[in-house]
């Protein structure tokens, strides 16, 4: 049986139903709330029954997933374990890890709210970020074939679904829904800012603007990488750790980032 895709509305609906969260893993797939920090994990609708076995394109057979786990199951042939069903945890999630943490019960909370309007919002952060990672990577031998403007006309045709839909509907703010992060920084300004975009060439603008900050975010990780594994590899250096730390006082390191990589090192410190 040839497959089938999800509209886009479908797939709107299921990332509603499933609380923008992934039915594999849990994780989060609300972009905003990344920033420019490069940790953009997109969703993707998964066929529950796939069609080779005759499962059909209806949002009662789509589930929310991260596209990494959605690129994983491939064939998806039955051998599925989902953690969560329309957003909440199922007997496999328990029998796996016992404990639900506050970071997911806070998610539930944040999120009760979702519309499906927001699955648009959330698809025009892609693509936009897509491009700021195209512009990161310009000079480099291998890039993208999609590029920076695609990537803009893309988002800004997504706004416009948005806007139209939210209106139509009488949907509250993302602010009053309390889908913005509770501090937000400028690079979560700069991403709000597309809602407003009245063309295609503002939103480049914005890819600009948030290139200092994804390159910032993408050069910290780099470090705590090689940290970590010389850490790992050749024992702990106290020097290393305070120098890594200082780095990431760097004015375009996000506070978001600079909290995980903080966190991160201080988690490394304890078990070396």
């Amino acid at each position: 049986m040839a497959r089938t895709d999800f509209t886009d509305l479908q797939k709107a609906e299921i990332y509603a139903r499933d609380l923008a969260m992934c039915s594999f893993s849990g994780k989060s797939l609300w972009l905003l709330d990344e920033g420019a920090s490069g940790f953009h994990m997109i969703d993707w609708a998964d066929h529950e029954v796939p069609a080779s076995r005759g499962g059909t394109s209806t949002v009662e057979n789509g589930v929310c997933a991260s596209w990494v786990y959605n690129y994983n199951k491939a064939a998806n042939v039955g051998a599925n374990i989902y953690l969560f069903r329309s957003g909440f945890p199922t007997l496999d999630y328990f029998a796996i890890y016992n404990v639900i943490p506050a970071e997911l019960s806070q998610h539930w909370q944040r999120f009760s709210q979702i519309h499906i309007s927001d699955w648009f919002f959330n698809r025009a952060v892609w693509h936009l970020m897509l491009g700021v990672v195209w512009l990161h990577n310009s000079n480099e031998e291998v890039v993208m074939k999609r590029d920076n403007i695609y990537r803009a006309k893309a988002s800004y045709k997504l706004i416009k679904t948005w806007r139209k839909l939210a209106t139509a509907q009488n949907v509250h703010s993302l602010e009053e829904r309390n889908l913005v992060p509770e501090d937000p920084f400028k690079d979560h300004h700069l991403l709000l800012g597309i809602r407003e975009a009245k063309c295609y060439e503002s939103l480049l603008n914005t890819m600009s603007l948030l290139l200092p900050y994804y390159k910032a975010n993408t050069e910290a990780y780099n470090s705590f990488r090689q940290l970590y594994t010389d850490a790992l590899l050749d024992g702990y250096s106290p020097s290393s750790a305070k120098s890594f730390l200082k780095s990431l006082n760097k004015k375009n390191v996000t506070p978001s980032v600079r909290s995980r990589l903080t966190t991160n090192v201080a988690n490394l410190l304890v078990y070396l």
